[in-house]
């Protein structure tokens, strides 16, 4: 990170290559029991936004060196409250919005609605600045935040060589490349249905007992693979 910027890395640059084909986001809502103290929650995203600067930065694609600006001052429409009786009804009505402009001076979008003895915490993440594992680490910085007000640190690298290091040679030498293939001038078109003026952005919900995600998990593990590798493959056999 130099002055206001963060480097960009090479996912980032694929990542921002893929808005032809899907929207980018990470979608996630998690359902508390009890009730919610605003004043702390408001704290414990604060200190997210001032731990991890690249929540509230936009991407400036260059040919040769995009990077991140970071936003000094950002509206506070990132984080909206409400009081339902429902809130699963309005997290699943909030992640299938349409997706916020990546161009805005965040990258996250947070609703909590409340019930009587319940809450929900929906997110709308850019997958840009992160991904699941990242994803689960923030929920833990932020649940050790609103509860002792302390956090658990950790290297802010966000080199993208890492997810390297366990492969071998060849497979290596073919990961690196695709970011070149996915970047050419070449057109490429996802091999899903032809184009409609009837399609429509959607977000699939789809509800698994514990059982059966946990027979999916064993399977990924043994064949490693992941629960998307998965998904994808019963998407494709059932089109």
């Amino acid at each position: 990170m130099k002055n206001n910027r963060i480097k960009a890395v090479m996912f980032d640059k694929m990542q921002y290559s893929f808005s032809k084909y899907y929207d980018r986001m990470i979608h996630c809502y998690i359902i508390y029991e009890g009730k919610v103290d605003k004043e702390k929650l408001k704290n414990s995203f604060s200190f997210l936004l001032d731990e991890y600067p690249i929540l509230h930065s936009h991407y400036k694609n260059r040919m040769i060196r995009s990077y991140w600006k970071i936003q000094k001052d950002i509206d506070e429409d990132y984080l909206t409250f409400l009081k339902t009786d429902d809130c699963y009804k309005e997290a699943l009505s909030f992640l299938t919005e349409k997706p916020f402009n990546i161009k805005k001076e965040y990258q996250i979008k947070i609703q909590v609605a409340e019930e009587k003895e319940r809450f929900s915490i929906a997110l709308i993440i850019n997958h840009m600045v992160l991904d699941g594992g990242d994803l689960k680490f923030l929920f833990s910085q932020f649940t050790s935040f609103y509860n002792s007000q302390e956090t658990v640190k950790r290297g802010k690298s966000r080199s993208h060589m890492n997810i390297y290091k366990d492969m071998d040679e060849g497979f290596k030498k073919k990961a690196l490349s695709l970011y070149k293939n996915m970047t050419s001038d070449k057109p490429y078109q996802l091999n899903l249905t032809k184009k409609s003026k009837e399609d429509r952005q959607q977000v699939s919900l789809i509800s698994l007992e514990k059982d059966e995600s946990m027979r999916i998990i064993s399977y990924c593990k043994k064949n490693n693979c992941t629960v998307t590798d998965v998904f994808l493959a019963c998407y494709g056999f059932s089109s």
